[in-house]
């Protein structure tokens, strides 16, 4: 079975204009740069979803004019 953030990670870049965010340890470092968060380890459930939706947040005010996996693109575009 696959997990959440697989799977959202598949539906992100599969899908156009899909409101998902992958969550994983190098997010979870700049989110704790911004002060979104204190953890280190990828949360899961209901932790998983209150953290994703700051992110998304977040990437909608700095990224507005971009779907949500654009600016991932752009850091690792292949």
């Amino acid at each position: 079975a696959i997990g959440a953030k697989t799977a959202r990670l598949f539906i992100l870049h599969s899908r156009r204009n899909q409101e998902y965010a992958v969550i994983d340890t190098h997010i979870l470092k700049e989110m704790r740069a911004l002060k979104m968060t204190n953890l280190r380890a990828t949360p899961a459930g209901k932790k998983y979803a209150e953290l994703e939706k700051k992110l998304i947040a977040h990437l909608k005010r700095k990224y507005e004019e971009m779907w949500l996996a654009q600016p991932s693109l752009r850091y690792f575009p292949e």
